[in-house]
């Protein structure tokens, strides 16, 4: 058949779950209804099925038990779990000790960003290669992202960048402000295809931004802190345009580089 309902009940290293926890991958290639009959544990009223997606379970739903059978009408290769009782994920932590927080833009949200301008036009989304990267597009007015850089030592030599596919013909700016001095990069439209096999967002169909192309190079800014390192920002803007610009993997490092 085109579905399976599978029981998972051990753990990462082998041992058996606690019941709370044990859980059914289910997952089916076509649409459509199908019944299954559960084991006789599980035959309680009702289990609850979540959603899997990169930001763990979501869309929770009880599932009536009828006659020790449960009926699923869920989207086609969709993976979903069920569980006999509700479940919550645990509590992330995006890209700790990387002086920024969820450098990737994996979380899918920019609540710890903090946006000025034509703030709709910034968003999360997926290149083609499913990878999560910011997008700003249509902007009919400047728009910029800034974040606290955490961590830093103070008096220290830094180096940071972002990569960057600009399809517009905007200015996409890296600025960094120390509370002492700003530092700012720019690009106008990528030019320089991305060939590099070991890059995140390269040419190769299963990477590609859009359009079975990559024009991801990395934008840097060199910086030096003072004694102060408490309110040092990063921020990523974009003029307007309607076309879009797309950043990704942001990376912050000492560096001893004599380039400012």
């Amino acid at each position: 058949g085109s579905a399976y309902l599978t029981p998972w009940n051990w753990d990462a290293n082998g041992n058996k779950l606690e019941s709370d926890k044990e859980k059914m991958y289910y997952f089916n290639t076509e649409a459509g209804a199908t019944t299954w009959t559960l084991p006789s544990d599980w035959a309680n009223g009702k289990v609850y099925l979540y959603k899997l997606t990169d930001q763990g379970k979501t869309e929770e739903k009880e599932v009536a038990v009828k006659d020790g059978k449960i009926t699923l009408d869920l989207t086609a290769n969709q993976p979903y779990v069920l569980y006999r009782s509700k479940q919550t994920n645990p509590e992330m932590s995006w890209s700790e000790g990387m002086h920024i927080y969820d450098q990737g833009f994996n979380s899918e949200s920019l609540d710890h960003w903090k946006i000025s301008g034509d703030t709709s036009k910034a968003e999360i989304v997926k290149s083609q290669g499913a990878n999560q990267m910011l997008r700003i597009q249509g902007n009919k007015e400047k728009v910029s992202l800034t974040q606290k850089l955490t961590g830093l030592k103070p008096n220290t030599k830094y180096a940071v960048y972002v990569g960057v596919d600009n399809r517009s013909n905007a200015k996409a700016s890296i600025t960094v402000n120390t509370g002492e001095k700003e530092v700012t990069n720019y690009t106008n439209k990528s030019l320089a295809l991305n060939y590099v096999k070991a890059y995140a967002h390269n040419t190769r169909r299963s990477n590609a931004t859009v359009d079975n192309t990559s024009y991801f190079q990395n934008m840097y800014a060199f910086f030096t802190t003072g004694s102060d390192v408490s309110n040092v920002t990063l921020t990523l803007s974009r003029e307007a345009d309607d076309e879009a610009t797309y950043f990704d993997e942001i990376r912050t490092f000492e560096n001893d580089s004599a380039m400012y």
